[in-house]
């Protein structure tokens, strides 16, 4: 299922044109730049974070409920101009939330939920910021 998670998650925030289909689960990974200071922005890199079960009445005898959580780190330009940063870059921001949260994930699961995000690194030319999703999955016993 944690695959077919991070691929609706993929898909979903795909769906974000500003970001010209620079969206992955493997954009940073072992290459040269792990940092990813020099890949072009925006992007969106989306990572398994873990997983809890969750050991609640809801799910009875017949299933265990399952709790995933991922991370959309996500670079935005930053320096052109204040008027550009704040109507078309933090914009891009909102558009990924709002392409993820309240969709379905997978056949047995929940609503993908939007959990917040933080300011991750600041560089000279952009900004990178942390999303958080989660989503709950059903498993049979």
């Amino acid at each position: 299922m944690i695959g077919e998670l991070t691929q609706n998650l993929i898909n979903s925030i795909s769906t974000v044109t500003a970001l010209g289909g620079r969206v992955g689960a493997v954009v940073g990974g072992t290459a040269t730049d792990p940092t990813m200071s020099e890949a072009p922005v925006p992007f969106a890199w989306v990572i398994f974070g873990g997983d809890e079960p969750l050991n609640d009445a809801e799910g009875g005898q017949k299933y265990q409920r399952v709790r995933y959580n991922f991370s959309v780190v996500t670079a935005i330009e930053y320096g052109l101009s204040e008027a550009d940063f704040m109507s078309t870059q933090l914009a891009v921001l909102e558009a990924i939330q709002m392409a993820v949260r309240g969709t379905q994930g997978h056949n047995y699961s929940d609503l993908w939920q939007y959990e917040g995000q933080e300011l991750q690194t600041v560089f000279p030319n952009r900004l990178v910021y942390n999303m958080h999703f989660s989503i709950i999955g059903h498993h049979k016993v």
